[in-house]
């Protein structure tokens, strides 16, 4: 649990961190673009200004004006006619070839917009339509614009990437220093639960012994002997939970080593589920309901059998016990795609999907699927989880009032 904390913890502070940094370096990147556009904007501006106020007044070549707009940029002036020809245009850029500007100023008349940017050179352009039929062309050269904001975006790009990896260190370690309390306490009490379970085991199993010892006994009165009964059924239920307790502890204690503490046995899954059913049918029959199986033969895994009898007696009892008088409780097993598939389903009251992810937690009773007439603890489905996971499987739970629930297991199959 706090394994999946720390990692939580350190995604939703890189994810946080990591949108913010994203996010500012993405606005400096657009204000320096904005930045590139207007000063292009302006340059082209100003060279369709100087040229139309040289046209007016009765120059007829194109006039870059007598002030270039911007010294530190390769720009072009083009006047064309309406027919297409170009009657005169003047030039800085020293690469423009008149191949190359014929083939612009054709993109330009084609494109039928005011401004836009060459798609085979880095080349952007405003044009503008005279009074006389004449169309007036800027051109300004931006190779070096685009470069140097290539040059500032692969920039950032390393920069928030090496952020990116620094802050996940850190945080990393510095979320491992702050839940160090946590865990200690954590161990702390898993050690006290397996302490004090494993301490109440010798006097529960007195109290047990002696109170079986009473029930036999026929010289005490009738009406004492309820007194007596109620004590032992008492002492059972606490014997149950100190058992369940003390199993929890254990997985608890294993930890990340559970898969390797686990007995690597070879069982054949097919017939360790069959004797459960059989076990269950006079339970079934007991509760009101019928136990239909369907068991493919033959599928194996690995671990511990009695470990995964008892997950299936935990999942085939908590079905029994919350399905309904006169209905079917469904067990399956096959065998897919390389995992045994255990499902065990009844046609109870659907369990509402908000309680759904919780019922794997440990004390949890769902109001709807886990009464307290059916007793309990909360634990069965909690040590179903932690068996399931000790064998390397996955467990999971679907409820709906057309299906039902069904809780389906799948491990590892051995060929």
């Amino acid at each position: 649990m706090l394994k999946k904390l720390h990692r939580q913890f350190v995604i939703v502070t890189v994810f946080l961190v990591g949108l913010i940094l994203v996010g500012v370096m993405g606005v400096s990147l657009y204000s320096t673009y904005r930045n590139q556009r207007m000063m292009v904007d302006d340059a082209l501006d100003r060279i369709i200004h100087n040229v139309n106020n040289a046209s007016s007044s009765g120059d007829t070549s194109v006039n870059l004006g007598k002030d270039n707009p911007r010294p530190n940029m390769l720009t072009a002036a083009v006047r064309v006619e309406s027919d297409g020809t170009i009657t005169g245009y003047t030039t800085t850029i020293a690469e423009l070839s008149e191949d190359q500007l014929q083939d612009t100023i054709n993109e330009v008349l084609e494109s039928g917009l005011s401004s836009g940017s060459s798609s085979n050179e880095h080349i952007t352009w405003h044009s503008t339509r005279n009074a006389d039929g004449t169309t007036t062309i800027a051109l300004v050269e931006t190779s070096i614009m685009d470069e140097s904001f290539n040059r500032q975006l692969i920039s950032t790009v390393f920069i928030v990437i090496g952020a990116m990896l620094i802050l996940l260190l850190i945080s990393w370690y510095l979320t491992k220093w702050m839940l160090k309390p946590v865990e200690n306490a954590w161990c702390a009490q898993k050690r006290f639960v397996a302490d004090a379970s494993h301490e109440l085991k010798t006097p529960l199993a007195v109290i047990l012994a002696n109170s079986q010892i009473l029930q036999a006994d026929d010289t005490i009165p009738k009406d004492a002997r309820r007194w007596i009964d109620s004590t032992t059924d008492e002492a059972q239920q606490m014997s149950d939970l100190v058992n369940d307790l003390l199993t929890l502890a254990r997985a608890d204690e294993s930890g990340a080593d559970v898969k390797k503490k686990m007995p690597k046995e070879t069982i054949d899954f097919s017939d360790l589920v069959d004797s459960a059913a059989l076990e269950f049918d006079a339970v079934a029959f007991e509760r009101g309901c019928e136990l239909d199986s369907t068991i493919e033969p033959g599928i194996k895994v690995q671990g511990d059998p009695s470990a995964l009898k008892r997950l299936t007696k935990i999942l085939v009892d908590n079905a029994t016990k919350y399905a309904p008088k006169s209905s079917t409780v469904t067990l399956r097993l096959a065998s897919e795609s390389g995992h045994a598939v255990l499902s065990v389903n009844n046609m109870g009251a659907p369990i509402d999907p908000e309680e759904l992810p919780h019922l794997f937690e440990r004390f949890y009773r769902s109001d709807k699927a886990r009464t307290r007439e059916t007793g309990g603890f909360g634990l069965g489905l909690a040590i179903a989880q932690s068996l399931t996971e000790a064998h390397g499987g996955t467990i999971g739970v679907t409820s709906d009032a057309e299906h039902g629930t069904t809780f389906t297991v799948r491990l590892p199959e051995v060929r």
